[in-house]
């Protein structure tokens, strides 16, 4: 009447069916996360060539004259602006007022921070850093209107 190895029987065939059950979703989890996502491939290509272009500018060779304190600021205002250059030349036409404007703006501040690198003052990277984030604003609001 009573037997006690059949709740055990069903309680393994329980744990057996939630292994299964769990082994499927693991493997589909497996196999929809190992799918390339195409258009993060495509993005970190189109960065990469960026990246190799800015290697070969004037902006790079001019490093050796800053100095070493300076370098990483110097490098990252200048691969904003040479990347922001190429977006803005690449989404809008010559037409487009505010984007001639930006291109003009990007170009004042690159010769701004070849000149005043070499002799870095505190007054003046603070104000640049200011004019540069009203810049960035006013790029994105660009590149969201694309």
């Amino acid at each position: 009447e009573n037997n006690p190895s059949l709740p055990a029987r069903t309680l393994n065939i329980e744990f057996i069916i939630m292994f299964i059950f769990a082994g499927l979703i693991f493997i589909l989890n497996a196999v929809t996360l190992n799918k390339p996502d195409e258009i993060k491939i495509t993005d970190l290509k189109k960065s990469l060539i960026r990246v190799e272009r800015f290697s070969v500018t004037k902006e790079v060779s001019f490093l050796s004259g800053v100095k070493p304190e300076y370098r990483k600021f110097y490098l990252k205002v200048s691969f904003f602006l040479f990347e922001s250059l190429e977006k803005i030349k690449e989404s809008s036409f010559n037409t487009n007022l505010e984007a001639a404007r930006l291109l003009n703006e990007n170009q004042n501040f690159q010769s701004e921070l070849m000149t005043n690198i070499v002799n870095v003052d505190s007054k003046w990277q603070k104000d640049f850093y200011s004019r540069l984030t009203r810049y960035h604003l006013e790029y994105l609001e660009l590149l969201k209107k694309k």
